[in-house]
């Protein structure tokens, strides 16, 4: 009896099976699906000459080319800072009035230090803030770390680079990257920003 059962239950997943790779053949002729499994790949001749816009969201990289240079093979980081400067942004002071968290920028990566909850303490007894995403609690990159960047289809590592910081604020740190082969083709610009209660 357990033979039959068995038998018809792998009838009907092999009908399911079967039955699924042709309806989603017939959806793909109707729809010019590709099948290959190889993503398509669109390139662009130049990238846009338009700067980023003011209002970037946070920790968001957006890439601008230099002097309207086209973008072409062997890309590096060409302008890293040997070491980066970190910023605060916000207040880890304890019951600021204006600002509920501090945060620490760091350079390596444009990403998050720390960040410091300044109205709960760290413990009942203590009275130390609540500090959270401190470096070195996921293992290797900071926290919201740019890892790499892809450009036409060529990945270029920024995990060890330090970005350099180009302005910043009480509420806003900017920092950038440059990448070519030889000379700045690219800008890489990524903004951290905190807001007040």
């Amino acid at each position: 009896m357990d033979t039959k059962r068995l038998i018809y239950g792998m009838v009907v997943a092999m009908a399911i099976v079967l039955g699924w790779q042709m309806i989603v053949g017939q959806l793909a002729k109707k729809y010019n699906w590709d099948l290959t499994g190889q993503a398509t790949q669109q390139v662009a001749a130049t990238l846009p000459a338009a700067p980023a816009p003011a209002g970037t969201m946070l920790g968001s990289p957006t890439t601008t080319p230099v002097n309207g240079a086209s973008v072409s093979a062997g890309m590096r980081v060409l302008n890293a800072a040997e070491r980066g400067e970190a910023a605060l942004l916000g207040s880890a002071k304890a019951d600021d009035p204006t600002w509920s968290l501090g945060l620490e920028a760091v350079a390596r990566g444009a990403a998050i230090g720390e960040i410091t909850l300044n109205q709960f303490s760290k413990s009942v007894k203590t009275p130390g803030r609540y500090v959270f995403e401190q470096p070195g609690s996921l293992g290797g990159l900071p926290s919201m770390a740019t890892a790499s960047v892809k450009v036409n289809g060529e990945i270029v590592d920024l995990s060890n680079v330090s970005w350099q910081l180009v302005s910043k604020s009480a509420s806003e740190a900017q920092y950038q990257v440059q990448i070519g082969v030889t000379t700045p083709m690219l800008r890489v610009v990524k903004t951290l920003r905190v807001y007040p209660r």
